[in-house]
């Protein structure tokens, strides 16, 4: 046989020899195990033996390897050691063929492992193994086989080092040092440098590099690999910092330009509109505080103003509110200070002066009141509201009909289209009866009210048509067509406007048709409960002779408004004519009277005969005189 092939063989069975001490070492099994000595094998029967099955240890007369006892604080699991027991197994299953001629005698002592050093820059590492028992030479047939040195005595704490730290590797990494200790890939010396960087913790990319240098491999991983958690070690979750720096962080850096933007909203919009809110709900009380015309409750309708500025100081409006609240309850001088205040605050708001010009209006001080009006026509020249109310004045109050016709006329010049310039005209034609003129305007508003109606002109108009009474009677009838036509086109545009019905309501009655006159009355009363539809209601059903049904819409027209004296007019008529409770019609006719006493002479004579029966001639002759004043007037 040549000498490399024995030399080959020798170191083979001298390593199958010392990893089986190694395993039983390893394993804490060193006891007093008998050595086998290894013989020569012819070259001849080494390729008989490959085709051979595998002998177990009971068969090759090896001893069995006992259990090893765990250790009593920590003990490395099945899986940390199944690649050392892999490492075993193979070992025990497949021992070499052996003479047995020489027992050499068992190792009963162990050396304890030296101190590991580490080794100096450039040299080796010392091995922290202790040194293999030498085997003394057996006498084999063929060539003399050098000694080896025997392989590494590991106890189980260190091989769950060596396991933990493998673990810690690279996947790839992690795979072929596996296979290194398994296979044992590795030549004798640098097998035993491998596992001493693994014992040492060394860092991961020197053994890569070693192991690489050695196999003459590139050893790559795709990714860094977390290290796995051993058996019973608890997964700590991330920190408090990690959390903030990760999570909130972020979440702050857009949760702080949303919450400028809601800041800013709650500021500009929300609070401006809160505070408009309380200051109007503070103001809507004190007008409810001034319409009970009660000087005590003025002052508390006082402190809910302030109140109310306090809470938004510009808030000038409410200046106009309480004026108009102290207008309705006619106290002038209240009104007329909140009014001025709110000019003072606001000296280009034209609502201000037109609200100070309609209030010297109801008390006749009509000088002023044009006063006020010019004042918004320095702000809007052409403003109708202003121009209206001045001709209105000179045509009411100063009976200078002609300058408010020039007015109107001055408007018209400067826009012929000027609507609001012909409603003026029909109404001063309307109020002079000038049919021929009334006709003629009607016209003219017709064409140029596009888009503008005066509705409540419009049915001034359709009421002077159904007053207006000609001599040709044929004529009169020409009139109600107009008037029907006028309060369509009012309907047409709303038809809940309640006077147009009320219109419709005298037209049918001045035709007869009291069926349809009742309906339109119904329909007004429907929109506005008035006392003056009350009123004509009663009297429709008094001409149906409805008399109990005339008597509760009179009854209800005076519960509406206490002060409307035509209801009281015409009840008394009825206790008077038809049931001849003279006593009850003379309360009423005394409660009409004050306002119908230069209208109606029979009121004046019914109460003259009342009077008259109770014995009581000088009221009874006053009553008669003045019922005769009221005929001659009436009728001369």
């Amino acid at each position: 046989m040549p000498d490399e092939k024995k030399k080959e063989l020798a170191e083979i069975n001298k390593l199958l020899t010392q990893l089986d001490l190694d395993t039983a070492t390893g394993m804490g099994m060193l006891e007093e195990t008998p050595v086998i000595p290894v013989t020569a094998v012819p070259e001849e029967k080494i390729q008989e033996k490959k085709e051979e099955q595998p002998l177990s240890r009971q068969e090759t007369g090896l001893p069995p390897v006992p259990q090893a006892e765990p250790p009593a604080q920590e003990s490395p699991t099945t899986s940390e050691l199944s690649f050392l027991d892999e490492l075993g197994k193979q070992i025990m299953e497949t021992p070499p063929e052996t003479k047995q001629e020489e027992v050499i005698p068992p190792v009963t002592e162990e050396t304890a492992p030296p101190e590991v050093i580490p080794a100096a820059a450039g040299e080796q590492p010392p091995s922290p193994l202790p040194p293999a028992a030498e085997v003394p030479e057996a006498v084999p047939e063929t060539p003399e086989i050098k000694e080896e040195e025997k392989g590494p005595d590991l106890t189980d704490e260190q091989v769950l080092t060596i396991h933990k730290k493998i673990l810690t590797l690279g996947p790839n990494l992690q795979k072929i040092v596996k296979q290194i200790i398994v296979k044992e890939s590795l030549p004798g010396p640098d097998f035993l440098v491998l596992l001493d960087y693994l014992l040492l913790n060394e860092e991961e990319n020197i053994i890569r590099a070693f192991i690489e240098n050695k196999l003459n491999i590139r050893i790559e991983e795709k990714q860094a690999r977390e290290a796995e958690p051993y058996a019973g070690r608890k997964t700590v979750g991330p920190s408090l910092m990690d959390i903030i720096r990760h999570d909130f962080i972020p979440i702050l850096r857009l949760a702080i330009p949303v919450l400028f933007l809601l800041v800013l909203f709650v500021s500009t919009v929300i609070t401006p509109a809160c505070q408009r809110s309380r200051a109007k709900g503070l103001i809507t009380r004190g007008v409810q505080l001034i319409s009970t015309d009660n000087s005590l409750n003025f002052d508390e309708a006082e402190t809910r103003f302030k109140q109310a500025l306090a809470v938004r100081k510009d808030y000038y409006d409410a200046y106009l509110r309480y004026g108009d609240a102290y207008l309705q309850v006619k106290k002038y001088n209240r009104a007329e200070q909140k009014y001025k205040t709110h000019i003072r605050f606001k000296p280009q708001d034209i609502k201000g002066y037109l609200k100070l010009g309609n209030l010297y209006e109801n008390q006749k001080m009509d000088n002023e009141a044009i006063s006020e009006y010019k004042k918004v026509l320095t702000f809007s020249k052409n403003n109708i509201v202003a121009l209206d109310r001045i001709a209105r004045i000179y045509y009411y109050n100063k009976d200078d009909k002609d300058q408010a016709l020039k007015i109107y006329n001055k408007m018209i010049e400067k826009d012929k289209k000027n609507v609001y310039a012909h409603y003026g005209k029909l109404s001063i034609y309307i109020w002079n009866k000038d049919l021929e003129n009334v006709e003629r305007q009607h016209y003219q508003v017709l064409k140029n009210a596009a888009k503008y109606h005066d509705l409540k002109r419009l049915t001034e108009l359709a009421s002077f048509y159904i007053n207006f009474s000609p001599r040709d009677y044929s004529h009169r009838e020409e009139l109600f067509n107009k008037a029907e036509d006028t309060l369509d086109r009012i309907l047409k545009i709303d038809k809940k406007y309640n006077e147009a019905y009320f219109q419709y309501a005298r037209l049918y009655r001045i035709r007869q048709d009291l069926s349809r006159s009742g309906f339109n009355i119904q329909k007004a009363i429907q929109y506005s409960p008035k006392a003056k539809y009350y009123n004509f209601l009663g009297e429709v059903y008094l001409l149906q002779n409805k008399l109990n049904l005339a008597i509760e819409q009179f009854e209800e027209a005076m519960r509406v408004n206490p002060g409307f004296a035509q209801a009281y007019y015409n009840l008394a008529n009825i206790n008077y004519y038809e049931l001849g409770n003279f006593g009850e019609a003379k309360q009423l006719y005394e409660s009409a009277v004050k306002e119908y006493g230069d209208t109606y002479h029979d009121l004046d004579y019914n109460l003259g005969y009342i009077y008259y029966n109770e014995m009581d001639f000088e009221n009874a002759g006053r009553y008669f005189i003045k019922a005769r004043e009221v005929m001659n007037r009436n009728d001369p």
